[in-house]
């Protein structure tokens, strides 16, 4: 009998030693386990490592090893850390290290590591034998915003006596929160619609009520540039959009209508301003295919037609070079420079021309998790800190609206620093209207 017993037993170790290397070293890595871990008569218990009402502020991820969770209740050096089990500190390191600060190694019966980072104050030396849920330590800041949080991580045993990283969130549970992921949000307050260089359309047309002619505008919007007439075009002339031909009146007229409209009476010189500025674009890029068009718009005899018509062959130059007429929706109060937009300077471009129309302003919310993915999409190996506030800085920005706001020039995203221009482009995929713009972010409060 007991030789079939040992036969029996050793049948069993060996399927869950088998078992063990399948589920990816352990059985103790299922997170549907709970919080035991551990195989025969041994198990580890964790617990929460932090004491006070706290949240998760920054989750496990290949690029971060562990969670980092913010104390609610105590300002920096004040909140304790706990024990989440019993266990024997390996290392104290009371030196700050450049990537965990200050920090405690806990071994658990040689199974699991504990890790807890980013401490203002240790209180247990390397050797000591330390009961779960015994003070360690006292919980740090972030070096931005002040917020105090510990980072904690969880390491379990392979079979080569190693430790590997583990989501600490397989294995604790928050018990002050129903809830372990901060699900704050980003609130964007934003100002106009489009970059924000050359001539504003709205700003245009309110021009144009006021009485102001086309050239007037032009000069407005475009400082230093002249107006000249290209002899060599027609009303007729034939060119090729997209592998259609059509006259040049054609394409004029159905770009016009597209980029600004039908217009009224009162804003015919505004078709006319847009109908200079958009062929000085296509006598500085030789482009067909850089403007909005309305193919469909039927244009005979309308007033987009009379006002095409009237300016045909004109375009806005500068220093004897047709100049790069851009323009946009819709200001933030000024204009702003593309050296602010794009980078480089071009003297007719320098922004900072008041424009007459009502600023519309726009507010765009994005949660916590949105963000994230929006700036790891366009930066996999983006920094992302334990404050989410921390995320998103903005660094300068002129003052078309008022001394502190404007179009954002330049902005730290996830530790790299962009253009406020690339930033609405690239990560935020044109979700906001434009980049002149403010943010706040508003951490969710924890139940």
């Amino acid at each position: 009998m007991e030789q079939v017993i040992t036969t029996l037993l050793t049948m069993f170790m060996a399927f869950i030693q088998i078992m063990s290397s399948l589920l990816g070293g352990g059985l103790g890595n299922l997170g549907g386990l709970g919080d035991l871990i551990g195989g025969g008569d041994t198990k580890i218990e964790l617990s929460w490592p932090v004491q006070n009402k706290s949240s998760v502020i920054a989750e496990y991820s290949s690029s971060h090893a562990g969670i980092d969770i913010e104390d609610k209740e105590a300002t920096s050096g004040l909140g304790p850390i706990v024990a989440a089990a019993d266990g024997t500190v390996s290392l104290a390191v009371t030196t700050s290290d450049a990537k965990l600060g200050r920090y405690i190694v806990i071994n658990h019966d040689k199974k699991m590591e504990t890790v807890y980072a980013n401490c203002w104050k240790i209180n247990v030396t390397q050797g000591q034998n330390v009961k779960k849920g015994d003070v360690i330590g006292t919980i740090g800041n972030s070096a931005l915003t002040k917020t105090a949080y510990l980072h904690f991580e969880v390491k379990t045993q392979n079979a080569d006596g190693t430790y590997s990283n583990v989501n600490p969130l397989d294995y604790v549970k928050n018990p002050n929160s129903g809830t372990t992921l901060n699900t704050g949000k980003f609130v964007f307050t934003v100002y106009g619609y489009g970059h924000g260089v050359g001539m504003s359309q709205e700003g245009a047309l309110a021009m144009a009520k006021n009485g102001k002619k086309y050239d007037e505008i032009l000069k407005a919007y475009y400082p230093g540039i002249t107006i000249e007439t290209d002899s060599k075009v027609t009303e007729s002339t034939k060119i090729t959009r997209s592998g259609t031909e059509m006259t040049l009146l054609e394409y004029l007229c159905k770009t016009v209508k597209q980029e600004i409209g039908s217009g009224t009476t009162a804003t015919l010189e505004a078709l006319k301003a847009q109908a200079v500025a958009a062929y000085s674009i296509v006598k500085s890029t030789n482009s067909y295919t850089t403007q909005a068009f309305d193919a469909s718009f039927s244009y005979s005899g309308t007033l987009v037609e009379t006002a095409v018509k009237a300016v045909f062959g004109k375009y806005a130059a500068y220093n004897g070079t047709a100049a790069q007429t851009v323009y946009f929706a819709s200001s933030a109060g000024k204009t702003t420079s593309s050296e602010n937009a794009w980078g480089g300077k071009i003297a007719y471009l320098a922004g900072g021309v008041a424009s007459p129309e009502t600023v519309k302003v726009s507010t765009v919310t994005y949660t916590t998790d949105e963000m994230k993915k929006l700036i790891l999409a366009n930066n996999s190996s983006a920094t992302l800190g334990a404050d989410p506030a921390t995320w998103i800085i903005i660094k300068s920005q002129d003052n078309a609206v008022n001394s502190t706001t404007g179009y954002v020039a330049k902005i730290t995203v996830g530790g790299k620093e962009m253009r406020g221009n690339d930033f609405r482009a690239n990560v935020l995929n044109y979700g906001i209207k434009s980049h002149c713009f403010t943010f706040t972010y508003v951490p969710d409060e924890i139940a």
